[in-house]
């Protein structure tokens, strides 16, 4: 395992300007929230070598593996931070560093007295807006149908996004995305499957 594609906070990561840093060349994040045991991002990077990405999960396991796969695929474009999403968002993105966010299959939660872990909320919303690019893109997933209508009331009515989908919209997986596991795990299941896709406005 390459520790060194490990970020720690407050180390190689003092502050949200950094990060040319630690990838060690300028450019735009793809920035992966959740990465789980899935290879998604994997896919993105190897397939986009001169991007760069960054995957953030809390989970130790988790990391150690993903940290494992990026070492035996080769790639050198990809970082992993474990951390939780609130600080990477709220303290360690800058302002206008993010080209494009993937959440596939965040924890719905679905406890009313749970609801509140959600990923996706106001505070989500707020911090995709600040460090999105104009016309950066947010991707979602979820099998979860309330949660799902939450995405969408919480991004449409933020007023920074537009839904990509329409009004109130959501569909198929977008072309270009590969099914994830959890994806292949609930389609066998017989759950729908939902996107949502989501645009910073330029203006």
């Amino acid at each position: 395992m390459d520790e060194s594609l490990l970020v720690v906070p407050g180390t190689d990561l003092r502050g949200p300007d950094r990060w040319e840093e630690v990838f060690g060349r300028p450019g735009l994040l793809t920035v992966e929230i959740g990465f789980g045991k899935d290879e998604f991002l994997l896919d993105l990077a190897e397939r986009d070598p001169e991007g760069l990405y960054l995957g953030v999960d809390f989970s130790r396991p988790r990391t150690r593996s993903f940290l494992r796969k990026i070492r035996r695929r080769g790639l050198t474009n990809v970082r992993v931070l474990r951390e939780h999403a609130a600080t990477v968002l709220g303290y360690l993105l800058g302002d206008g560093t993010v080209k494009a966010y993937y959440a596939l299959f965040p924890d719905p939660w679905p406890k009313k007295r749970h609801a509140t872990h959600r990923l996706v909320s106001p505070w989500f919303a707020r911090e995709a807006a600040r460090t999105l690019v104009p016309g950066g893109r947010i991707t979602l997933a979820t099998d979860d149908a309330p949660y799902r209508d939450q995405m969408i009331s919480v991004l449409e009515g933020h007023g920074a996004f537009t839904n990509l989908r329409g009004p109130g919209g959501f569909g198929p997986r977008p072309p270009g995305i590969d099914a994830t596991l959890f994806e292949q795990r609930w389609t066998r299941h017989g759950r729908g499957i939902f996107y949502l896709e989501f645009e910073r406005r330029r203006r």
